[in-house]
């Protein structure tokens, strides 16, 4: 068999109706010295007969069906059964421009880079597809960064772009991560950030497209997130720590420092909306006392007096709680949570803006 350049890995988990267009814009691609790995994780919709049925359609795609173990678990299946020199990683619901394979791997050969980068779209849809809001994260230029001290001179600046998080717009050495043998760890939140942290420690060239080559479905209007996590704070504080040390290894963290105090206080602003979820079984009393506690957190209070704000709505918002003022910041809290109810495509373009 022949040995392709690039796996995509696609996991897949109850994703029916998202499926055929995101493995369509993969058979659309420019660049087609590729395999396309469906990992079907347990789903209990009709996921796993679509891998099957587009299996059988491209002699590119490979279906491969196991029980549910969650997203990071998929994905390292999908790192063990792939072949190709290069990995890419694909969300199931979300899709691709057909230049973005051949724009990731041109670059990549181009300087011979451990990393490659693109700029993508974050995009808010109605129930048949259609784009009620697109906010483009990108940069004005294309970036090489040819050694680690270029890497450490960029690399807070590409965080504050939003481009280092995600798994998806980025191509992947498979030499790297078979040598360090590294892997996708199950953890409540941020798999995809913790990988790309720990993979770029290893990392000596990266380039940067400013093309938006991928679009990330945030939300789709109809089946708007309502989630409620009890302990959502709590996972942030630990989040925070865990990339406070990555930061000191890759010698950021000076550098990195007012940066990772804004996004955990951005977090926590998060945290304290959460408190108002429709999931939340909590009398009134209790959610009050849940915010007081996260105010009067020392590190929450740490993170909002070194964090400089991007925007008058977050320096609005910081204000009473560095004040301690908790009947405000309860108030401002629930006056989100209705407008998020009431015009969730508003909630999130002035959420992608903060």
């Amino acid at each position: 068999m022949k040995v392709p350049i690039v796996s995509v890995i696609v996991p897949c988990f109850n994703v029916e109706k998202y499926l055929y267009k995101c493995v369509n814009r993969l058979l659309e691609q420019s660049f087609q010295d590729i395999e396309i790995l469906l990992i079907d994780d347990g789903s209990t919709d009709n996921t796993g007969g679509l891998c099957d049925e587009l299996s059988d359609r491209s002699e590119i795609i490979r279906a491969y069906h196991k029980d549910n173990g969650g997203l990071s678990d998929a994905r390292n299946f999908g790192l063990r059964v792939a072949h190709g020199k290069y990995i890419y990683f694909c969300d199931p619901d979300d899709y691709v421009e057909n230049t973005l394979l051949s724009a990731l791997t041109y670059d990549m050969e181009s300087i011979n880079a451990d990393l490659s980068i693109c700029s993508y779209y974050m995009e808010i849809v109605d129930n048949v597809g259609k784009v009620l809001s697109s906010q483009a994260y990108s940069l004005d230029e294309n970036l090489f960064l040819l050694n680690q001290q270029k890497i450490r001179e960029y690399l807070v600046y590409l965080h504050d772009q939003s481009l280092v998080y995600n798994a998806w717009n980025k191509l992947y050495k498979k030499e790297i991560i078979d040598k360090f043998n590294l892997k996708y760890k199950k953890i409540p939140i941020g798999e995809d950030w913790e990988f790309n942290l720990n993979y770029l420690l290893y990392c000596n060239r990266i380039t940067v497209n400013k093309q938006c080559l991928y679009h990330y479905i945030r939300e789709r209007s109809g089946a708007l997130s309502t989630s409620y996590r009890s302990n959502w704070f709590e996972l942030r504080k630990d989040e925070h720590k865990c990339v406070v040390e990555y930061f000191r290894m890759l010698g950021i963290l000076s550098k990195g420092k007012e940066y990772l105090y804004r996004r955990l206080a951005e977090r926590i602003l998060g945290c304290l909306e959460n408190e108002f979820s429709k999931l939340n079984t909590k009398s009134d009393k209790l959610k009050f006392a849940y915010i007081d506690k996260i105010c009067r957190d020392a590190l929450t209070q740490k993170a909002f007096a070194n964090m400089q704000p991007t925007s008058m709505k977050v320096r609005l918002l910081s204000l009473p709680i560095r004040m301690n003022f908790t009947c405000l910041v309860y108030v401002m809290m629930f006056f989100i949570s209705c407008v998020r109810n009431k015009f969730p495509v508003l909630f999130f373009v002035l959420k992608g803006h903060r």
